[in-house]
């Protein structure tokens, strides 16, 4: 697992609705695809997370969060892997790159309450390695 205490951390906000196509929409499915790239000069082994803070955690402004796995709601593609060093890409049968493109998709059909409304909570995605981490909030 990456260390909490990457060096670089990017936020951003992922809206999963906003690229389906006409398919996923009648199914209430959507997708989305986000780009990391390996910006050190080692290989770096990559991680996802997609976790859940329930409604009223950290309201207080503590730093008590309590995330909740919520892969059983998003399905991350693929879930781990190896980055190239940077500007070592390959472009073999067996290549590596220093960048990886993960596949966003929902996992049901059916509307989950924690996932439709932030009273209801925030579904985050959490992609690192041992010196970056790339924070999206899943909208």
């Amino acid at each position: 697992r990456p260390p909490l205490s990457s060096t670089t951390t990017h936020n951003k906000e992922l809206c999963l609705s906003c690229s389906t196509t006409k398919e996923e929409q009648e199914t209430k499915q959507a997708s989305a695809t986000i780009n990391i790239q390996n910006d050190e000069r080692s290989w770096e082994p990559f991680y996802t997370f997609v976790l859940w803070i329930p409604p009223g955690n950290n309201k207080d402004g503590n730093d008590d969060v309590i995330p909740i796995d919520a892969s059983y709601l998003i399905r991350v593609q693929p879930k781990m892997g190896m980055l190239a060093p940077r500007g070592k890409s390959t472009a073999t049968a067996s290549s590596f790159s220093d960048t990886a493109q993960l596949q966003i998709t929902t996992r049901t059909t059916l509307p989950h309450p924690e996932a439709t409304d932030d009273d209801d909570g925030t579904l985050w995605l959490l992609v690192g390695t041992e010196a970056e981490k790339w924070v999206y909030k899943l909208v």
